[in-house]
């Protein structure tokens, strides 16, 4: 990801809090914006993504954004060695239907010796019928 993507994401993420900070909308309607924010361009970088934008990865973790949720699996688990806090965030992940948490909760559990709640986990995503997905 280039420097403008990150410097793109600082502008509308500043445009957030100032909406918030003005309260122009709801905190129901921040919650469900925080929610469903997509955040998928910054699952490929997640330390970077952490250290750059925690707050409002928080904030999306809080309102139970799968994608934050991913994010901060991926980085507890391989990054933080804590296997424990990283299978929780990845399990909000794939509860929350995002399918890169279905399949790498499915593949850890699959790992971990959970082998009938991990196929069940990655039959969820119906790849047996649908190869595109």
């Amino acid at each position: 990801m280039t420097d403008q993507y990150y410097r793109d994401w600082r502008r509308i993420l500043s445009q957030l809090e100032i909406i918030d900070g003005r309260r122009n909308i709801t905190t129901e309607e921040l919650g469900q914006l925080y929610k469903h924010l997509k955040l998928r361009m910054f699952t490929t970088h997640p330390l970077k993504t952490l250290s750059n934008y925690g707050c409002i990865m928080k904030q999306c973790r809080d309102y139970g954004n799968p994608q934050a949720h991913y994010i901060e699996g991926i980085v507890q688990y391989f990054q933080c060695n804590r296997t424990g806090k990283g299978l929780f965030h990845l399990e909000q992940a794939a509860n929350g239907l995002y399918d890169d948490g279905i399949n790498l909760y499915g593949l850890l559990l699959l790992c971990r010796g959970n082998i009938e709640e991990g196929i069940n986990k990655l039959a969820s995503l119906g790849w047996e019928t649908n190869t595109e997905r």
